[in-house]
């Protein structure tokens, strides 16, 4: 498992991990590129990617690690907006999305970002949520990627979901209770 970044009393560039076979601290991983807070993750087996959040204001920078070996984040390109905020995230082991947000005016974002974790840098439009947000909870299956909840600054109770498989706006899941 895998923590970067934070916020305690100040901006944290710090990446640590631990195994969640055993128990006991987390250790030394290495840094970020930048001091970040609020920011989202998405995953595979090779690749961590920490994308967006908080770097001086909001930001759309991202970074990578490689899982299987400690060492400092590596640039891996930029969202196609800024992503503050809490953003959504949800991945399968081929493609990860990040999806709303706000940006530095506090403006939600309602747009979802795609990347394939093979490549670096190269994000893409993949469509829209059905309502711009903020503050959401993002979960994943091997084909859908699902954005709960959120707000604007009004709370929300929608859940959205995408196909892996196809670009496009996000499709109505239903509603959180």
């Amino acid at each position: 498992a895998i923590a970067a970044g934070g916020y305690a009393p100040s901006t944290l560039n710090v990446i640590e991990h631990t195994s969640i076979a055993s128990t006991g601290d987390a250790a030394d991983f290495g840094d970020c590129n930048n001091a970040r807070y609020g920011s989202r993750a998405i995953s595979n087996a090779t690749r961590g990617i920490i994308a967006g959040g908080y770097v001086g204001g909001n930001t759309n920078d991202t970074e990578f690690i490689t899982i299987s070996s400690t060492g400092n984040g590596a640039d891996f390109g930029d969202l196609l907006s800024l992503r503050g905020g809490g953003p959504a995230t949800a991945n399968n082991s081929v493609k990860g999305i990040v999806c709303g947000g706000n940006t530095t005016g506090g403006t939600e974002v309602a747009s979802i970002d795609l990347i394939h974790f093979a490549s670096v840098g190269q994000y893409v439009d993949f469509g829209d949520l059905t309502q711009a947000r903020r503050a959401m909870a993002g979960i994943n299956s091997p084909t859908r990627g699902i954005a709960a909840g959120g707000q604007d600054p009004t709370n929300y109770n929608i859940i959205d979901y995408v196909d892996f498989a196809t670009l496009g706006n996000a499709t109505d899941f239903g509603d959180l209770s």
